[in-house]
């Protein structure tokens, strides 16, 4: 049993409803985001799969009634779109469900390129991606196509079946956004010594500080841990 608390229009909440319907499961459609109501449902219909934003678990944690509902059946809870702080997190594996997965992706990139997964967040903290999905590989690549190692910084490129085709009506973009038969993120980032992918920043959000570049994601990790 599914959940669908996100905008249907998203291609995030249209990855859920889509992969529901694929492995004949059902889904629970709610008209918007309440966290009461959620809870609620949660109970009622003994959801199993959830998948939301940080924002949104962060209210599920602050209702007084929480407490009160069965969410037993809860097996994975999803989230995406934005980091959340290690408190939350382990907030929400204490008393919410006991699996979390941070899935991160791109349009481009349907239904999702990475997953970070609870075992590797209970180890590890902070702007991570984890590893490919399943159906497709990521790699970190340097300015002439080669592929780079652990703690190597570069871009971060996908390849895979869920890659999209082509920008509409913009062969050039889209020749620009392939190259090296990769799909270029357009992201930084790097690979640490077990693997998982680190997000480091995007080039036009770095902030030059005392002659050095100091990636935005650095700043918001310092603010999340306050």
């Amino acid at each position: 049993m599914w959940s669908c608390v996100l905008p249907l229009f998203h291609c995030g909440q249209h990855t859920v409803l889509m992969s529901a319907l694929a492995v004949g499961g059902a889904l629970v459609v709610l008209r918007g985001f309440d966290p009461g109501a959620v809870l609620a449902a949660i109970e009622r219909h003994r959801i199993t799969v959830m998948v939301g934003l940080p924002m949104m678990y962060g209210a599920l944690l602050a209702q007084p009634q929480r407490a009160a509902r069965d969410l037993s059946s809860l097996r994975l809870c999803v989230y995406a779109m934005a980091p959340m702080s290690r408190t939350q997190l382990l907030r929400l594996l204490d008393g919410f469900c006991p699996n979390f997965a941070l899935v991160s992706g791109q349009t481009e990139m349907y239904p999702g390129a990475t997953i970070f997964e609870v075992q590797e967040q209970r180890k590890r903290f902070g702007s991570y991606w984890g590893v490919g999905t399943l159906v497709n590989e990521v790699a970190v690549m340097g300015d002439e196509g080669d592929l780079l190692g652990p703690e190597q910084v570069g871009e971060i490129v996908f390849r895979g079946p869920n890659v999209m085709l082509d920008y509409y009506k913009d062969p050039e973009a889209t020749a620009n956004a392939q190259r090296f038969g990769w799909h270029h993120s357009g992201d930084l980032g790097k690979f640490d010594a077990d693997g998982q992918l680190v997000f480091l920043d995007r080039p036009k959000d770095m902030v030059k500080s005392g002659g050095e570049n100091v990636p935005s994601i650095k700043v918001e990790e310092v603010l999340l841990r306050g």
